[in-house]
């Protein structure tokens, strides 16, 4: 040690010096001395380093909201476990009033070290001057040492640098006191009484002057008064571990999170906790330092096995978080689990996530153009009209919005005698009313929303709930009864709940957030206040035109961020919440990232949303029955309006128009007055020519109309019947309109092109060349050979038609253009091609902003189709190279 060779030069000093009687022993003695209490301070620095080291640790936890599984007393302090697996240790020492006591203070919402010297506190600081913070990205942990001259040193770099610990005055802190002088020669010649040696600083190796338990937290006290208290949960929602491997991650410095613990990956080995649920999967995330989801698993996992986190899983993961999918439980998770990886497009999905992972991207990240156009087929393949997975096809069968006359959306009403049965169906919102009779006076009536919700829970209704023609309860609520007692009028007034309707999307979010069953009663009361708050604020008006995705994202952001405030954290609920799920705003957060992929994907699947329902649920229904001679008929009167713009279309047999036809609904008011009515159903049917339309029975949009597209029939005049029904009895309610339309003739070449109508605003373009290099598009819309773009729609869904009726032989390609929108979403297009009588197609697929691509070539042969030599056949191109181009403004 430096300090004994000091001492031993001293030593040699003073021998050479002195007479020949002088006894050195006692010299010796105090050498020895000052040497033991250094080596006994420099074995106590290792417990206050280790202390200091703990509060850090501990300080975290507060921040971060973790809580204590376990607090062990051992035979000098205490050993703590807190729920994301780290560990600190609580040495006990000595206490007292020289040495610096490390602690830490609150400055403008941020933690910061201290220190106090004989009472006096100060902050920590760097040669700069700066305050040195506890937690965050810039934090530093101090450690202590003694240097030879016996003073304190401390260290912000890990133990790089030292610097002397300074008091008020700006001087050296005294960690070893100094040796007494020598007594003076008596006279006998003997040594005097030696003086007492100075006392040490403190050794200052414990600054927790308490831990307790109290009221379900854990109280540290530091010397200086400080109190942390960290919520002790020693079973956190029955906890169990996951043990398993990450398949080949490029970087070590991944952690690996669930809502209630966080770890690191070693020799990409884990072991993490996940709340135990038998209901719901749980959502494990393998993040890089800064964040971002690299990999992922959703699954329930198997207990006392490995599990391996790859690409496959990410994959699944990523599927099973679409909102559509995300409340699935555990009796139908293996089945949803296999109708992906059916799909012919999940591997090519599954390759785009493994490019993903090598690339170390952010899995959610919305600019993965490629990736989201995968997810975007493998979702069409799975959802889409005409897929020939024979599950999803009988969903599609069913077709939600066609439903019976006597099943209407969003109530199914039935008459009985003279009892009227309102059932609210599918996973429509609660609804509030009011029953008027002149006799009977105004009773109150409520129309519950069943407890249960989630899209899979309609795709079974869809496919096991219809039975010989009749609709199962699988989506429905519980019926209410009303009995009719006096003839005469009965006014039915019901408006939505908006409260049950916000609060029924964020108990959704909560579910697909992973939050277990076993806390339904806490997350009730913590959505009815999310609910309350968006109520009051008014920020989520509903349009029944809206994407139901965007919609669900706008409800899901201001979910987290509620979680995440203050506001809610000081609650008692958010508190207990916090306790429970430590990582839940940051494990929410990775579930917001996939509402905003998802909601970048404009498909089918959104259209399949059970929020769809909702957000098209009238915002009032009234409908007005009667009662005479014991018989329940309807008392409306309605009048229907044609939209003139949509009669007297031109079109081709077999093909569907152009604009579909519209009716404008209005209903008689109490005053005896026809106003506008956003809860009626038109019937359309075909009366001549063969035709067929895509809707029957059609209920009215945010504007009022009924409308349904119309396909023409191969020959004779083509007309239409559109009559207003009312929707419990199914009488006809209003006098009938009539659509007509022409038929054009044959042409040659007819190409059709269709997008999703949930996309908005978005502009998808038809491009055609033909036989001598001459493209038809918006900006040159008929060329030299006959070809005609006869309409360019800028916002959607289409269609567009570009046509020859008599077309010279050669090569024609075909290609879609994503021109522009307002949300530069990934979009799905449907092109169908009519050669004389024959039709090629659809051909469907995705595509993203500005990517041209190419549907396939058509090759017509010498002559037109009317030749009965000619043959013409289409090609068509599976590779579907992605270009992106840019084409002149319109």
């Amino acid at each position: 040690m430096k300090v004994k060779s000091i001492w031993l030069w001293i030593l040699l000093v003073i021998t050479t010096i002195s007479s020949c009687k002088y006894d050195d022993s006692e010299l010796w003695d105090k050498v020895n001395s000052l040497d033991d209490r250094v080596t006994n301070i420099e074995e106590q620095l290792t417990q206050m380093n280790t202390n200091i080291s703990s509060i850090s640790t501990i300080v975290n936890a507060m921040n971060d909201n973790l809580f204590i599984t376990n607090l062990k007393e051992t035979t000098n302090g205490y050993s703590i476990q807190f729920s994301n697996g780290e560990t600190a240790t609580l040495i006990n020492g000595t206490d007292g009033k020289d040495a610096p006591i490390i602690g830490f203070n609150e400055f403008e919402g941020k933690y910061y070290w201290t220190q106090t010297i004989d009472g006096q506190q100060s902050w920590l600081t760097d040669d700069a001057g700066n305050k040195l913070p506890v937690t965050g990205a810039d934090a530093v942990t101090p450690q202590l040492k003694v240097n030879t001259e016996g003073f304190w040193m401390v260290s912000y770099d890990n133990g790089l640098t030292y610097a002397e610990v300074l008091d008020e005055a700006g001087n050296p802190v005294k960690a070893v006191g100094e040796d007494g002088k020598d007594g003076e020669d008596g006279i006998d010649g003997e040594d005097g009484i030696d003086g007492e040696d100075g006392i040490d600083g403190n050794d200052g190796d414990s600054w927790f002057s308490d831990v307790r338990i109290e009221n379900g937290y854990v109280v540290f006290v530091l010397i200086d008064g400080t109190e942390i208290r960290i919520a002790m949960n020693t079973n956190p929602n029955d906890a169990i571990n996951v043990n398993g491997i990450i398949s080949n991650p490029s970087n070590e410095s991944y952690t690996i999170e669930t809502l209630i613990s966080t770890t690191t990956i070693t020799n990409n080995s884990f072991s993490i906790q996940i709340p135990q649920d038998d209901v719901l999967p749980q959502l494990i995330t393998v993040n890089d330092e800064n964040g971002n989801t690299i990999m992922m698993a959703r699954d329930f996992y198997p207990s006392n096995q490995p599990y391996e986190i790859n690409a496959n899983t990410t994959a699944l993961a990523l599927i099973t978080l679409h909102p559509l999918f995300a409340l699935i439980e555990k009796d139908h998770f293996d089945e949803l689990i296999e109708m992906i990886q059916q799909s012919p497009q999940y591997p090519t999905f599954v390759a785009e996530v493994e490019k993903s992972i090598e690339n170390q991207n952010d899995i959610f990240d919305t600019n993965n153009t490629e990736l989201l156009i995968a997810s975007s087929n493998l979702m069409e393949d799975i959802c889409g009209e005409g897929n020939a997975n024979d599950i999803m096809s009988r969903a599609i069968i069913t077709n939600w919005e066609q439903l019976n006359i006597n099943d209407p959306y969003p109530f199914l009403m039935e008459i009985n005698n003279t009892t009227l049965s309102i059932t609210n169906t599918a996973l429509s919102p609660a609804y509030d009313g009011t029953v008027s009779h002149n006799i009977e006076g105004t009773k109150q009536l409520t129309i519950p929303t069943r407890e249960g919700y989630g899209g899979w829970e309609l795709l079974n209704q869809a496919l096991y709930g219809w039975s010989s023609g009749e609709w199962g309860n699988l989506g429905n609520g519980e019926p209410v009864k009303f009995e009719f007692t006096y003839e005469g009028e009965y006014r039915f007034s019901f408006i939505r709940n908006e409260a049950n309707f916000y609060a029924n999307l964020v108990f959704d979010l909560f579910n697909e957030f992973g939050i277990p069953k076993i806390q339904e009663n806490l997350i009730k009361d913590i959505t009815d206040d999310i609910a309350e708050q968006m109520l009051l604020q008014g920020i989520f008006a509903v349009n029944p035109n809206q994407d139901p995705m965007d919609y669900l994202l706008a409800v899901g952001e201001y979910t987290i961020d509620y979680i995440k405030s203050d506001l809610f954290k000081e609650t008692a609920e958010g508190n207990d919440f916090h306790k429970r799920f430590p990582n839940a705003s940051t494990h929410l957060e990775k579930v917001g990232k996939a509402l905003k992929y998802w909601s970048i994907i404009k498909g089918s699947s959104n259209a399949l949303l059970r929020i769809g329902w909702r957000i098209k649920a009238p915002q009032t229904i009234k409908f007005c029955l009667c009662l005479y001679d014991n018989e329940i008929t309807s008392c409306a009167e309605v009048e229907l309006i044609k939209k003139e713009s949509t009669d007297n279309q031109e079109g081709y047999a077999g093909q569907t128009l152009l604009e579909p036809i519209e009716v404008l609904v209005k209903a008689n008011s109490e005053d005896g007055t026809l106003v506008e009515t956003e809860y009626q159903k038109v019937k359309f049917e075909v009366v001549s020519g063969g035709g067929s339309v895509s809707e029957r029975i059609v209920g009215t949009d945010g504007d009022f109309f009924a409308s349904t597209s119309w396909t023409l029939g191969n020959s004779g005049e083509q007309k239409i019947r559109a009559v207003a029904i009312d929707m419990v009895t199914g009488e006809e309610i209003s006098e009938p309109v009539y659509f007509t339309a022409t038929l054009k003739e044959t042409a040659d070449i007819t190409i059709r092109l269709d997008w999703n109508k949930l996309s908005g605003n978005t502009d998808i373009d038809l491009h055609t060349t033909d036989p001598f290099g001459e493209e038809i598009y918006y900006a040159h819309m008929q060329s030299a050979s006959g070809g005609w773009l006869d309409r360019d729609d800028v916002i959607g869904p289409g269609p567009e038609h570009i046509y020859w009726q008599s077309a010279p032989n050669g090569n024609y390609i075909v290609q879609v253009h994503y021109f522009g929108s307002e949300s530069r979403a990934i979009t799905n297009y449907r092109v169908t091609i009519n050669i004389g009588e024959q039709t090629f197609g659809p051909y469907t697929g995705s595509i993203a902003y500005h990517q041209l691509i190419t549907i396939g070539t058509i090759v017509m042969p010498d002559g037109t189709v009317s030749r009965s030599d000619a043959k013409p056949i289409f090609i068509e191109n599976t590779e579907k190279e992605e270009i992106y181009k840019e084409f002149p403004k319109k």
